[in-house]
C-alpha cells in the first residue's frame, strides 16, 4: 500500500523547512518510528504564488457571479462574458495546481529522499493528478502491481541456486520495498 503525502502551499520546493518536514514524516509516525518508509510518496509544490493568484482570480469572478444585484445590471453579452471568464478562472486554477505539483519525492536506495521532476504537466495528461503520478512511477518501474520472474532472477543472489516462493517474496521486498507480491494492488490513500 502506498501513501501519497501532498504538502500544502506553505511547504514549497527547496525550502529547508519542507525538507525537514519530509524527513520527519519519513522517520517518525507519531511517537514511534515509521515502519514502511518507502511506501510514502511526497507531492511538493514548486511555488505557491501562481496557485494563490489563480485562486484570487477565481474567487473574484465567483463573487461577481454570486451577486444577483450586479448580475441584474448586466446585459446578455456581459452575462455570457462573465460565465466564460468564471469558467476560464476555474480551469486556470486547476492547471496552476497541476503545474505546481510536478515534483515527487521518494525514499531512495541510500535511505535519503530523492526528487522526481515530472516536467511540464497539464490536466490533459491524465484523468487526475494521482493517476498521472501512478502512470509515471509505473513507467519508470518505481512502483508495480507485481514482480515478474525476470526481475526476480536479475536480482537473485548468485550464492543461492534455488528458492521457495516465500523466500522469493522476502527478497523481493528487501530489494525494492515498493514492489509487492504479484497479487498486491497499488492503493493510494
Amino acid at each position: 500500500m502506498l501513501t501519497l503525502v501532498a504538502l500544502g502551499l506553505e511547504n514549497t520546493l527547496g525550502d529547508k523547512t519542507t525538507d525537514k518536514l519530509m524527513e520527519t514524516i519519513v522517520r517518525e509516525c507519531g511517537n514511534s518510528g515509521r515502519t514502511y518508509k518507502s511506501a510514502l510518496i511526497f507531492a511538493v509544490p514548486d511555488a505557491a504564488e501562481n496557485v494563490r493568484e489563480a485562486t484570487r482570480n477565481m474567487l473574484a469572478w465567483e463573487a461577481i457571479d454570486d451577486d444577483d444585484e450586479t448580475k441584474d445590471r448586466l446585459d446578455e453579452a456581459q452575462k455570457r462574458l462573465l460565465a466564460r471568464n468564471f469558467n476560464r478562472a476555474k480551469s486556470d486554477i486547476k492547471e496552476s495546481i497541476w503545474r505546481a505539483y510536478r515534483n515527487l519525492y521518494l525514499l531512495g536506495r541510500d535511505n535519503s529522499l530523492r526528487q522526481i521532476d515530472l516536467g511540464q504537466i497539464t490536466s490533459s495528461m491524465a484523468g487526475s493528478i494521482v493517476e498521472l503520478y501512478l502512470n509515471e512511477l509505473g513507467r519508470t518501474d518505481e512502483i508495480t502491481k507485481g514482480v515478474g520472474p525476470n526481475k526476480l532472477i536479475k536480482y537473485w543472489p548468485p550464492a543461492l541456486t534455488e528458492w521457495s516462493t516465500k523466500s522469493g517474496d522476502r527478497y523481493n521486498r528487501r530489494w525494492h520495498p515498493r514492489f509487492g507480491p504479484p497479487s498486491m494492488a497499488v492503493n493510494i490513500h
